[in-house]
């Protein structure tokens, strides 16, 4: 029998674990990036080399395919495309209009104020002007507040700033039209997915989350004690009921200030970073699955969850612009804690400082028999030297 084909956008690293599960439940994968390095690129069943933002080509693909379904994880930038080319293909997923209300943070945001002002921070939409206004919005909050582009870009462009000239600046040197404006929160932060069948809250995977200088997440903790969390299950049953999301996967960032929870930010998708294996790994939850079963209008198939194991993962990135000198492969000293070390690059590859999700330069993902074990294996992992480079 002909396997069914899908499309996937995108062969980087947060992709290749889609790639992986799709061709294991049978179907015929194929890849469109213009990247044809990553290594989705040859894990597919065919790669094809065009940027996906070309609707047009995308679509005369897939039906060229007979393609059942295009699908992706871990992408802000594709969100659009899914959106129009499923729209045009008469394929279920979500509605641009959707789309369009966490492309454009503004529109949640603002939703969330109006019938939940408890759930996310102080928020202020800026454009350059107003700048009394925004004084007096600064001005009430001493720790400062975060600045984050208003139309998603993932943890690209965000600043932690504390002076109306630090926001301004800001707004000059990555040219930005318009921003949101945050209280900036103490406590610690989490982050993860969470599906949503018939309207209900079916599964919350919290992890533990770490950030660089940058404020771009580069740790992800999957601890047994942060599963089955009342208080976060609550509060994403109180997200989807006042925004009244439709069924998905949805990816979120929540912190806990002073024992109240509050949503940093919220995207219809899978979440990048490896959540989706921390999740499998650790819970058993294919988040893959759920997906593929819920755009291909398929019964649910029944997780295979399992005792819980606690996983974490670690993005390596570069602290300045440089070239790589060296990488660390298997002479390393955590043994078979290890269980997945990936490099995006190469020797000799030019790169850039992480001060965005897309500049990582690789991972290590790593397991424990406990969260203490994690824990203070996250410390060691963390100051290991990965790689050597030569700072430009």
């Amino acid at each position: 029998m002909m396997k069914q084909r899908v499309v996937v956008l995108g062969g980087g690293t947060f992709q290749l674990g889609l790639i992986t599960e799709l061709k294991t439940l049978g179907f015929e994968v194929h890849v469109v990036t213009n990247r044809c390095q990553d290594k989705g690129f040859t894990t597919a069943d065919q790669g094809h080399d065009f940027a996906f933002t070309d609707v047009d080509r995308l679509i005369a693909l897939m039906q060229e395919l007979g393609a059942v379904q295009v699908l992706t994880a871990g992408s802000e930038l594709a969100l659009t495309v899914l959106a129009e080319v499923q729209a045009a293909l008469g394929l279920p997923g979500n509605s641009s209009a959707f789309v369009m209300q966490f492309q454009h943070k503004a529109s949640y945001k603002t939703s969330l104020r109006q019938s939940c002002p408890e759930c996310v921070p102080e928020t202020f939409i800026y454009s350059g002007k107003d700048s009394k206004l925004l004084n007096s919005f600064i001005s009430s909050f001493r720790q400062g507040v975060i600045v984050k582009p208003a139309v998603g870009r993932g943890s690209k462009s965000v600043a932690h700033c504390h002076t109306t000239a630090e926001i301004i600046n800001h707004l000059r040197k990555h040219r930005l039209q318009e921003v949101i404006i945050e209280a900036y929160l103490e406590g610690p932060e989490y982050g993860g997915d969470f599906l949503v069948r018939d309207g209900q809250l079916l599964v919350e995977s919290c992890t533990l989350k770490g950030v660089n200088a940058w404020l771009v997440p580069t740790v992800h903790l999957m601890l047994e004690e942060l599963q089955d969390n009342v208080r976060h299950r609550a509060f994403f049953e109180k997200i989807i009921r006042h925004l009244r999301l439709p069924d998905g996967v949805y990816n979120a960032d929540i912190i806990d200030c002073d024992g109240q929870l509050k949503l940093i930010d919220l995207s219809p998708r899978i979440g990048g970073n490896c959540i989706p294996d921390l999740v499998k790994m650790s819970r058993g939850i294919s988040e893959w699955q759920f997906m593929t079963d819920l755009l291909l209008n398929k019964n649910m198939t029944p997780f295979n969850t399992h005792k819980f194991v606690p996983h974490g993962v670690y993005m390596i990135g570069a602290t300045g612009d440089g070239e790589i000198q060296s990488l660390v492969t298997d002479q390393h000293p955590f043994g078979e804690s290890v269980i997945d070390l990936f490099w995006r690059v190469s020797v000799t590859e030019t790169v850039a400082a992480f001060t965005e999700g897309a500049r990582h330069l690789g991972y290590v993902m790593y397991k424990a028999k406990t969260d203490a074990e994690l824990l203070t294996l996250r410390e060691r992992i963390e100051g290991f030297e990965w790689f050597t480079w030569f700072e430009s």
